[in-house]
Parts: C-alpha cells; structure tokens; sequence
C-alpha cells in the first residue's frame, strides 16, 4: 500500500476540517494517508523543506507519494527535487516562485499575510530550473476558479514536468471542501 504524505495549505492544522473529505476519498483508493505537521510561525519555505524531508526519511520512496494544498504543494514540489519518490501531486500550487509577481512586487497585503522574511526565502525558487529537476510522475490539480495566476502555474507545471498531468476542475475554487475539486481528484487518483 502506498503512503501519501501531506502537505497543508498555509497555516494549516490537522485538525482542520478543511482536509477531512480528500483524506476520506485517499483512504476510500487504497492509500495510507498521514498528515505533516508543519510549524509555520516565524519559518520560512526552507523549514517547511525541511520539516516534510524528517517525515520521507521514515519511508521507503518507491511506496511514497508526496501531496500538498498551495504553500504545501510549493513543500511537497521542493522535496521532490531531492527525492524520487513514487507520485508527486500538487494541489493548487502556490506561484511564489523568483519570478511571480507575488514575489517581486509584493501587494500590502501579501506582505501582511505572508511576511517579508518569506517572500525573500521566495526569491530563491526558480521554478525552471527546480521543475527540471523533478523525476517522478506528476499530477497536478487546480480549480477554474482559482486564481490566474495559480492557474498559470498549474500549466507550468505541465508544462515543464516531463512525466505530468494536469487536472483543472471546471467551476471548483482554490479549496478541498469544493465538491468539484475533489471529484476531479478523486477520477484520477
């Protein structure tokens, strides 16, 4: 049986009932799902990195995937860089990345909500260059309703993952309690 790690969206909580419903359906497929705790307060992409890396050492990579919702996708793409796991599927990928307009010209309230201390470790992610690095199939989910931006990034990521699919759920928001969002999962997983 597989076992897919879990990256959260940004200050997200186990306990949130925000993931319950995809945990459901990633049980009902067969999967063992475990939930990564990241400490978010006062850390950057780079401790979120390395936080989900403590978990991967647990498992062997050709029984594991890595899945993560927006800043947690943005984790789950870093790991896989570094390692070859199984699946990679990132779930609205955040598009903090060196040459998002998020980062280089920061709004006030990406400021406020993300902190500059972030948004300067953001600077580093070239998403080229680390797309290119990425060796395990790769699916990748977004919502029509989403942000363009993050529907771009979506494309990207098919775009530059040689071995990667997309899934873009018509009408489904940036969220997994969206019945859509997870029924364009739940068809390809």
């Amino acid at each position: 049986m597989k076992t897919i790690l879990y990256c959260p969206g940004f200050q997200g909580r186990e306990d949130d009932v925000y993931h319950k419903e995809f945990f459901e359906l990633a049980r009902q497929k067969g999967y063992n799902i475990k939930y990564v705790s990241i400490n978010w307060k006062r850390t950057t992409i780079n401790n979120w990195v390395d936080q989900l890396e403590q978990e991967i050492l647990k498992y062997n990579l050709q029984d594991l995937i890595l899945a993560g919702l927006s800043f947690g996708a943005m984790t789950s793409f870093l790991a896989a860089t570094k390692n070859n796991v199984s699946e990679l599927w990132l779930l609205s990928l955040s598009p903090f990345f060196s040459d998002s307009k998020f980062v280089t010209h920061p709004s006030k309230i990406d400021l406020r909500q993300v902190g500059r201390k972030r948004l300067n470790a953001f600077k580093s992610l070239n998403f080229v260059n680390l797309a290119q690095q990425i060796k395990p199939p790769t699916k990748v989910f977004c919502g029509s309703n989403e942000l363009p931006e993050t529907i771009t990034q979506a494309r990207l990521v098919n775009k530059f993952i040689r071995n990667s699919e997309l899934f873009v759920a018509k009408d489904a928001k940036h969220s997994l309690l969206d019945e859509k969002y997870l029924q364009a999962i739940a068809g390809n997983i």
